[in-house]
């Protein structure tokens, strides 16, 4: 789930509201534990659950103080580069793998929150926030993966939405046509299964009864489909 602060600054205007922290209400702050396992290097196994939520969860984004994200990055690259790394390989390879495994814990989160938010904005019912509202959401989210996202003017951010939504539209029909291909040079039939939004997010791979004997002994193509011969 994702929850947004709406600050009205004391009083009943809409005009003057500001969007504040938004929060992944999955992403927590790591135990010690899973603290220690990130600052481990090639260590690419899971490492347990959190049991119990101690404190509440940190926000995942501050949407009105978005360049704090990008002073904090410039710090952290200052400091492993000035400091850490003269330390030698081992603290090197430690405190790299930490920040890369920590960044990509929240870069996770941020792609849920845009699922969810993007399947929001395709129902029809009442909503909270307006169409602007919901774009400069998505847009501060999408800039979290930038070096100097957080830097953006608040005015280009619906034109960043925009041109970025286009790019993730052209390459997911891309994907879909080269996934079908696949399939059905592989004897398949790709069958597209749509959402209660009427998006496309994940297919059915099926073959008929009866063409299973006429595939015996043909050589199955794995490429993109990235599945054993079914």
């Amino acid at each position: 789930m994702v929850s947004v602060l709406r600050d009205t600054l004391g009083d009943s205007k809409n005009e003057n509201d500001r969007l504040r922290y938004l929060w992944a209400l999955t992403y927590t702050r790591p135990t010690f534990w899973q603290r220690v396992s990130g600052a481990i290097p090639f260590l690419y196994t899971r490492v347990g659950n959190k049991q119990k939520a101690l404190h509440d969860p940190p926000p995942l984004l501050d949407l009105s103080a978005a360049d704090h994200d990008v002073w904090n990055r410039i710090c952290w690259s200052a400091l492993q580069t000035i400091l850490l790394d003269s330390y030698g390989t081992p603290i090197r390879a430690s405190t790299r793998s930490y920040r890369r495994n920590i960044t990509d814990f929240r870069k996770s989160h941020v792609m849920r929150a845009l699922s969810l938010l993007s399947l929001y904005q395709q129902l029809g019912q009442e909503r909270i926030f307006s169409d602007s509202e919901l774009k400069e959401i998505q847009a501060r989210l999408l800039l979290t993966d930038k070096p100097f996202g957080g830097l953006i003017d608040d005015l280009k951010l619906q034109p960043y939405y925009q041109k970025e939504a286009a790019k993730v539209k052209e390459a997911r029909g891309q994907n879909w046509e080269l996934l079908r291909q696949q399939a059905e040079a592989n004897g398949l039939y790709f069958e597209p299964l749509e959402m209660p939004d009427g998006s496309a997010t994940h297919a059915l791979l099926w073959i008929a009864r009866p063409e299973l004997g006429t595939r015996t002994g043909e050589h199955f193509d794995r490429r993109f489909l990235n599945i054993a011969d079914p």
